[in-house]
């Protein structure tokens, strides 16, 4: 499978790859669309994102530390266990729609005007982070503690 080898992709689509545990670290994505792929346990360190889709899609448990998000949106995604504090913060720009987000954690994290729209955000943690013009809208927020959070 190329995306295991190689390191920078562009425009491409990507359906039902199994890509759970792999080795995505620091690879480039840009204008890519990943549908009902799974990337849970994924090793996604220092890997970039740049206006991708990702549909459908299973992201539970995935590592982000450095991880860039930018112009990034999940559609009926699957974010299970995915510690998003340690992504690079500074391009950071997603978009949640109807996804699953449960046992989170946002922490000092500026996710202003982020849409959580129609998402169940379930059992997550917001800690330190600005949330304000974020879109809760029909969300599901059973058991998710906002501490220290601007909302």
């Amino acid at each position: 499978m190329a995306i295991k080898t190689d390191n920078d992709f562009e425009g491409q689509e990507f359906r039902k790859e199994i890509l759970a545990a792999c080795d995505l670290k620091h690879k480039t994505f840009s204008s890519c669309t990943f549908e009902h792929c799974d990337l849970s346990q994924s090793q996604l360190q220092g890997a970039k994102f740049l206006d991708c889709l990702f549909k459908a899609c299973n992201v539970s448990l995935a590592r982000l530390d450095g991880c860039r998000l930018q112009g990034v949106r999940f559609k009926n995604c699957k974010l299970t266990g995915v510690n998003f504090s340690p992504i690079e913060k500074k391009f950071l720009s997603v978009r949640f729609e109807t996804c699953l987000i449960a046992q989170a954690v946002f922490s000092d994290i500026d996710l202003k005007n982020t849409s959580f729209a129609n998402c169940t955000v379930r059992e997550t943690t917001f800690n330190e982070c600005d949330l304000s013009g974020a879109d809760f809208s029909k969300a599901n927020l059973k058991g998710t503690v906002f501490h220290r959070t601007n909302c």
